[in-house]
């Protein structure tokens, strides 16, 4: 796996499915994919139902991220302008990605330099399947080697020297252009009278889908065993937990390998799929190699980042649910939510149940005990209740809704879109129309037209 980067194993394994796919096609039917099914498995309780059906990010330039940084500037995924260079030990360069999760490219860009990944810095993460930018610091390596640096799922723009480092939270918020695809126009009617309302009362600040980890959408589960310090079980789950949200193909596999004791059978069960089985197969491999007490201490080490995630995605869960409730009026809505990770917050009073029915209370000294060195708790000590998108524009067309809009840092879009679409349902997107888009251009925003012979546009959905 250390030939090809995620994005090239995710397109060979997806050539793969494609043909499984054709062999037998009810092997690919998501049987529990309706938006209400998953985000009350998320925690985000009492939503519409009925709403116009969407498809977000059939192509990656259907979703630009581009990041705002604090003094209002936005890291656009196509601008250059001239860099003249400050004083410093710090590169400075704008990242624009394409299917590739930013810690990926991170861990690309660390691995093409030779240093370490906690070397770079950056405010926040990006979607995956999208074409997003952002600002990143890198810090023990030559600007004329960052310079070289070409790969086919990311590039290197506006590259500076300067001082001081990209921090996590070091950001205004994003701005997004989105194309949602849809089977026939949209009731602009409808639509305008819920975004007039999102522009007057703002929205609930939940925590989306991808927070919980697509396609099982288990990281709060995964999560809830960090918390309880569990790490045989947390290993156990990541090989083999099923999902309603995954496919059955995968679903079989997982049933069959949870009854094989033999660690090589594992193996070659799902040595086929990489992508899907990136992390089992990492610690079958592990525990072939240097035993299972040992692997256990590798996973943890080297997977600091995605461990830190599920532990937030349990914590988001809860979050969810106390949103929901104020939502639905049953809990008086506060102006901010404290974080239950927050290394300033000990008032618990909100998850107290949540976190005593999971046996989870004792969270922090379990988390200090099994993963001793894990950065766990946020700086941020609350979240506001409500988000106000900004800036909100769009368009209708024949193919689907084109919208823009303004997000705080931390705000997911998928919040906002969910409130007007059905984005999360399973659907047959051959009935979409396939003709890629230059999104951007048709909110009158600056085209991405370049982007198209930087990168190769395939489906993500």
């Amino acid at each position: 796996m250390n030939e090809d980067t995620q994005n090239e194993i995710w397109v060979k394994e997806n050539g793969l499915l494609e043909k499984l796919k054709l062999e037998n096609p009810d092997d690919f039917k998501i049987p529990k994919k309706n938006q209400i099914d998953l985000l009350e498995h998320i925690g985000i309780l009492g939503k519409e139902k009925n709403l116009p059906s969407g498809t977000i990010k059939l192509f990656p330039s259907d979703f630009i991220v581009e990041e705002i940084q604090e003094d209002g500037t936005i890291i656009e995924v196509t601008k250059t302008v001239d860099q003249n260079d400050k004083e410093g030990d710090t590169t400075y360069a704008e990242l624009v990605k394409i299917n590739q999760s930013t810690t990926d490219c991170i861990r690309e860009i660390s691995k093409i330099l030779k240093i370490k990944s906690d070397q770079i810095g950056y405010a926040g993460m990006k979607d995956t399947a999208a074409l997003t930018s952002q600002l990143i610091s890198i810090r023990g390596s030559k600007i004329e080697e960052i310079k070289k640096i070409q790969h086919n799922s990311f590039f290197l723009k506006n590259i500076r020297k300067g001082k001081g480092v990209v921090s996590v939270g070091k950001l205004k918020g994003n701005r997004f252009s989105i194309l949602i695809r849809t089977r026939g126009l949209v009731d602009e009617k409808k639509m305008v009278e819920k975004i007039e309302r999102i522009k007057q009362h703002g929205l609930i600040n939940f925590y989306g889908p991808q927070r919980f980890g697509s396609p099982r959408y288990i990281g709060h589960i995964l999560g809830r065993e960090i918390f309880k310090g569990d790490v045989d079980n947390l290993l156990n789950l990541v090989v083999s937990k099923e999902s309603d949200f995954e496919y059955p193909y995968f679903t079989k596999i997982r049933r069959k390998i949870k009854n094989l004791s033999n660690l090589k059978d594992i193996e070659s069960e799902i040595r086929h799929l990489p992508y899907t089985f990136q992390y089992p197969l990492e610690i079958i491999n592990s525990i072939l190699k240097d035993g299972y007490d040992k692997s256990k201490e590798n996973f943890i080490q080297t997977r600091k980042d995605q461990i830190n995630l599920w532990s937030k995605a349990y914590a988001s869960y809860i979050a969810n649910i106390i949103l929901s409730k104020m939502e639905m009026g049953e809990i008086k809505e506060q102006e901010k939510l404290s974080l239950l990770l927050s290394k300033e917050n000990n008032d618990f009073e909100l998850y107290r149940s949540y976190l005593k029915n999971d046996d989870t209370m004792f969270f922090r000294k379990n988390i200090q005990e099994s993963f001793r060195s894990l950065y766990l708790i946020s700086n941020n000590a609350s979240i506001p209740t409500r988000i106000q998108p900004k800036n909100i524009n769009y368009r209708i067309e024949d193919c689907g809704v084109y919208i823009s809009f303004e997000l705080e840092k931390g705000a997911y879009a998928t919040t906002f879109l969910m409130e007007i679409f059905d984005i999360f349902s399973e659907k047959d997107t051959s009935e979409l129309n396939q003709e890629i888009f230059d999104t951007k251009e048709k909110l009158a925003l600056e085209s991405i037209k370049e982007i198209f012979s930087k990168f190769e546009m395939k489906k993500t959905a």
